[in-house]
């Protein structure tokens, strides 16, 4: 069986990363020269460790996700829907973008969302610092995936890589503490450490190649022994520290008494043991110590070990009539153990086959209760019954250990499954007789499971035998986990035989599966099960997972969402592993994950009404909305056109009545103008996005659109004054579906001025005529800003600062050799920036005290503030000269002795905004001083 997490993931290493020179005729490039030599790096290879780091990942983002809720949700749905259809236009590095500032916002919400615990305890404030780094490092993660980020930082990649492999796995296993803390006691603390940290060292200490490196040989690990050293030194003294903390905090614990003396050596000894279990070799050759050293080490701590484990587990309560034996029965087993590590050994292992065979043998002969006696114990069950399956699994247990080393693969596979039914039995009979904790029930599922792992690592078992004892122990461990928690239930078999079903589709799909060759087909069948799978977990898996993240009982629409979800990222994650399949299938996954988080947003109804129909209506428009855009083989403008009519029925009728009209005053005639703009704007979307080259047709068509726009605004406009009757008669929906309109247009033109040069925008013949593009993306700019200003929200002070905010979109202005003939890259922020300084400047005139007030002060104060407005205009022409033409129009010095007079403004000013007037002539004249004005030093002449 190919080994899981071995270093077989490395990648193919003749991908070397170097530069690239090739000559840019006859491609499409952004520079001003088109002859210009272009340079490139290449890729230097996929990330090759993602099963590896999603093992603490997942987890950990499941624990956030819960913490934060479903607009985090959300915000992660939109953003990989818009990076696929980036990345499948083939813009790679806006998809770097688009993500970049996706998991900005998603940063940002995680940390208002947990910040508030900071209140519950200030211990808490550690939790908001992990759960920061956890996840800087998560997005990290996912920015290796993007080729666009891997060519342009290779020493961040390199980074990056590295802090994945030391940082995350420690940071996890603290969420994971933080997160099973809340159910188990304080005092458990330093074993769960050790737990959780031996799990994940075993992933990530092992010797890795990097997947960026350049050539082989040793210093190409990602882990050097002095990180694996401090890593290591790490796990041996966090859980005595976290044993010190835990002690110091509980009250019942006097740190004076024995017992505390004998934990405390405990865990040391643990710690140690564990540690030398761990693959630190290059590390201690590091050093210049010899691993035998290390191995005497191990049996000097497991020794410690095991003859303290017997007052540790009564002092924890774990009482037994066989505990007291555990230590003698330790050492028996690992002297058998050591005969088994030898083929020389082969007679005296077997006569500790024999030996321990009897020894269980006696011992359950010699029972407190007597196996022949016809005993019952909870739920009727027969005490012969128990201690029999008791020690068939001891018997099974010592069989399974001598086949591993004197016994062929198949006979030694065989067992392993016959020892998992009957170990799995043993022990539910035992938790239902209430002779067995939940938590020896975890702790020994999670023994199992490791012990499977390190013989699937080793190639000892068959590949379906290790898939379904590894399903088993996993199912018990998870349905325990879900029996533990609130609002979950699993009263049945059935509920366990369908959590079973999926944990054995997931290991099969994403484990056992994940390093073959798949064909299309196989990978459909596999989507098929996870998403079967996982309907099949309603109860009680999905359900808990909703109400945990949503904060309220989960409806069908919410459980129909997170299947296709879940499906969604199945997908994707196939996708990943299996990059060489072309499937329109593997293809679905991000649209499964959008429409799935759209259910969950819209909440449609499942009953049979108008407002069902309505709402499946908006979730069909919108995937078809995708589709199209998807759809790579050029369309006719009409099919476009209708098309986009079509799809703009829905969500036009939902947004419009819903949002700005009651529902009795949308006429037919007034619902059908708005299909007809939004079809249009659809329409110019999916032109713009589906746009390949420039020429004559594109310009028609792009100005057929704006027309369109143009003329059903006015119609919307005039027949919605005159048909409607409303008292604020500037915010109507009129008004912002044409703001709407205007930025969409403005945006977009201006995104393809960027793209190419502005004379690739002119018609297909020899006469080389004004581009009509630039023309209409200004006049759309220019409309939308002015109604932008009619919808201000607010009054006074707020109403300016909104008219300068809403400037912004004239940085969509183009050069149009019309009017915006000095309009360049350089100058591009020079429309906002005065448009700001009008607004400024207009306002504080209109809003003076002198037009309001007769009072002889005020008039005397506001007269002083007009003379100042006015005087000091001087300084904002020399700014637009030097801005737009790069020119001084004026005396430099007028700046000099006029800037001053701003400052004047917060005394004698009317409002804020004349404050922001001055703020904005003292920070202009203090700029064009320090950086634009050749200021002239008068020359001091020495007497000769």
């Amino acid at each position: 069986m190919t080994r899981i997490f071995s270093r077989s993931e490395t990648m193919d290493t003749s991908v070397q990363r170097r530069l690239v020179h090739q000559n840019s005729e006859g491609q499409d490039v952004e520079s001003e020269d088109s002859d210009e030599e272009q340079k490139y790096l290449q890729d230097p290879g996929e990330f090759a460790y993602n099963k590896r780091v999603s093992v603490p990942a997942i987890p950990g983002m499941l624990i956030v996700l819960g913490l934060v809720g479903e607009l985090l949700l959300c915000f992660v749905s939109i953003g990989a829907v818009v990076t696929f259809l980036l990345d499948y236009l083939g813009e790679k590095k806006r998809c770097v973008m688009v993500f970049v500032f996706t998991f900005f916002m998603c940063h940002i919400l995680a940390i208002y969302s947990i910040f508030p615990l900071i209140w519950l305890s200030w211990l808490n404030v550690a939790l908001i610092l992990i759960a920061n780094f956890f996840i800087l490092l998560i997005g990290g993660w996912i920015i290796l995936q993007f080729s666009a980020f891997r060519c342009e930082e290779f020493e961040l990649c390199l980074t990056i890589e590295k802090l994945l492999f030391t940082a995350f796995p420690a940071l996890s296993v603290a969420l994971w503490i933080w997160a099973t803390m809340s159910v188990v006691k304080l005092s458990l603390l330093p074993y769960l450490t050790i737990a959780f940290g031996f799990g994940l060292l075993q992933l990530f200490l092992v010797p890795t190649a990097s997947s960026f490196r350049m050539h082989l040989g040793q210093e190409d690990n990602i882990i050097d022994p002095p990180l694996t050293g401090l890593m290591t030194l790490l796990y041996i003294f966090s859980p005595i520290f976290l044993f010190f903390s835990a002690s110091i905090l509980s009250k019942d614990v006097s740190v004076l008494s024995t017992n505390f003396l004998v934990e405390m050596v405990f865990v040391v000894s643990a710690s140690i043991f564990l540690a030398t279990l761990l693959p630190i070799r290059q590390f201690t050759e590091h050093l210049g110590i010899s691993y035998q050293q290390v191995v005497r080490l191990r049996w000097l701590s497991g020794m410690i070990t095991t003859l303290l484990c017997y007052q540790i587990l009564n002092y924890y309560g774990l009482t037994s009539h066989y505990l007291p034996w555990l230590p003698a029965g330790i050492a028996a087993h690992v002297a058998f153990g050591v005969f088994l590590s030898s083929i020389r050994f082969k007679n005296f292992s077997l006569a500790g086959f024999a030996g321990l065979s009897l020894l269980h043998s006696f011992w359950i002969s010699r029972v407190p209760w007597s196996i022949n006696d016809i005993l019952f114990i909870a739920d009727n069950i027969p005490i012969s019954m128990l201690y029999g399956t008791i020690w068939i699994n001891a018997l099974l247990c010592l069989t399974c250990a001598y086949l591993a080393s004197h016994g062929e693969k198949n006979s030694f596979s065989f067992f392993i499954v016959l020892q998992t039914a009957v170990f799995t039995s043993s022990e539910i009979l035992l938790f239902h007789a209430k002779f067995y904790s939940s938590s020896i029930v975890l702790f020994s599922g999670l023994i199992a499971l490791y012990l499977l792992y390190r013989l699937t690592v080793v190639e000892k078992l068959q590949p379906y035998v290790s898939l379904i004892c590894t399903s088993v122990h996993l199912t018990k461990v998870t349905s325990l986990l879900l029996s533990m928690l609130p609002y979950t239930k699993i009263n049945n078999m059935a509920k366990v035989f369908y959590l079973f079903l999926m944990i054995l589709q997931m290991l099969k799909t994403f484990v056992m599966d994940s390093k073959l060759k798949l064909s299309a087909k196989q990978v459909t069948l596999h989507i098929v099960g996870v998403s079967l799978t996982c309907a099949l977990n309603v109860e009680p898996l999905l359900s808990m997972l909703c109400y945990y993240f949503m904060d309220s009982q989960p409806s069908l629409s919410d459980i129909t969402g997170v299947i296709l979800m879940i499906t969604g990222l199945s997908v994707m994650i196939l996708l990943s592993m299996c990059s060489d399949i072309k499937s329109p299938v593997t293809h679905s996954g991000p649209l499964l994950v959008f429409v799935g988080a759209l259910i969950v947003y819209i909440q449609p109804s499942w009953s049979v009404s108008w407002l069902s129909v309505l709402q499946w209506g908006n979730i069909v428009s919108v995937l078809c909305m995708v589709l199209l855009f998807l759809y790579t083989k050029p369309l006719p403008l009409a099919v476009v056109m209708s098309i986009s009519a079509a799809i703009s029925v829905c969500p036009t009728y939902s947004v419009i009545m819903q949002k700005f009209y009651i529902r009795t005053s949308l006429s037919e005639g007034l619902h059908l103008l708005y299909i007809l703009i939004c079809s249009c704007v659809l329409s110019f979307i999916t032109t713009v996005v589906k746009w390949r080259t420039a020429g004559k047709s594109f310009e028609k068509n792009i100005s057929f659109l704006c027309s369109c726009m143009a003329v059903f605004g006015t119609l919307i406009i005039g027949f919605d004054y005159f048909t409607i009757t409303s008292e604020n008669l500037t915010y109507r929906a009129c008004w912002q579906v044409l703001s709407f309109s205007g930025c969409v247009v403005s945006i977009s033109l201006r995104l393809i001025g960027n793209k190419v040069k502005q004379e690739i925008l002119v018609n297909e013949t020899n006469d080389k005529s004004y581009p009509l593009l630039p023309i209409l993306g200004n006049i759309a700019a220019i409309v939308s800003y002015l109604v932008l200003c009619m919808l201000s929200p607010a009054t006074g002070f707020l109403r300016d600062v909104w008219y300068c905010g809403v400037s912004v979109i004239l940085i969509c202005l183009q050069k149009d050799r019309h009017i915006l003939q000095r309009l360049s890259n350089k100058n591009q922020t020079v429309p906002t920036i005065f448009t700001v300084a009008f607004i400024l400047w207009i306002q504080t005139f209109l809003h003076c005290d002198i037009w309001f007030t007769a009072e002889l002060s005020s008039s005397i104060r506001s007269a002083m503030e007009l003379i100042i407005i006015f005087i000091t205009t001087p300084v904002y022409i020399v700014l637009w000269s030097i801005l737009w033409v790069d020119e001084i129009r004026l005396n430099e010095k007028l700046v000099i002795f006029l800037m001053p007079l701003n400052s004047l403004l917060f005394l004698v000013g009317s409002t804020y905004t004349a404050w922001a007037l001055g703020a904005f002539g003292i920070f202009s004249g203090v700029w064009m001083m320090s950086y634009k004005l050749p200021l002239e030093v008068d020359t001091v002449y020495e007497d000769s």
